[in-house]
C-alpha cells in the first residue's frame, strides 16, 4: 500500500444540497502510505470505524467516497443523525529520543 513516510491528506467538503434533495457532506480524509506494500490505507477521523484502501492515490480516494457513502446510508437507515466537520483535523510531527 503506502509511498513515502509522509501523510498525505484529501479533502472531500461542504454541506450542499445535491441532486434530488440530497446532501453532499465533506470530509477530511487521512492517506496513510504504505511502504512496503505500496497504495494506500485511508481512515476518516470525523466518522471512526472507517479504514479503507487503494492501490494509488486516485482509487483510494474513491473506496473513501465509497466507504463514506455506505456509513452515511447505515446511519439514515438507523435513525442516526449524520456528523459533520466543522473544525478540520491538524497533523503534526513530533520528535522524540528514546
Amino acid at each position: 500500500m503506502g509511498c513515502t513516510g509522509e501523510r498525505a491528506r484529501g479533502k472531500m467538503r461542504g454541506l450542499q444540497m445535491g441532486i434530488n434533495g440530497a446532501h453532499q457532506y465533506e470530509y477530511t480524509v487521512l492517506l496513510d502510505p504504505d511502504e512496503e506494500g505500496g497504495g494506500y490505507t485511508v481512515t476518516v477521523p470525523a466518522l471512526p470505524g472507517i479504514v479503507t484502501q487503494g492501490n494509488t492515490l486516485e482509487s483510494a480516494l474513491e473506496m473513501a467516497k465509497d466507504a463514506i457513502a455506505l456509513y452515511l446510508e447505515d446511519l439514515v437507515a438507523d435513525g442516526e443523525p449524520i456528523p459533520t466537520e466543522h473544525i478540520p483535523p491538524q497533523l503534526a510531527r513530533v520528535a522524540v529520543t528514546a
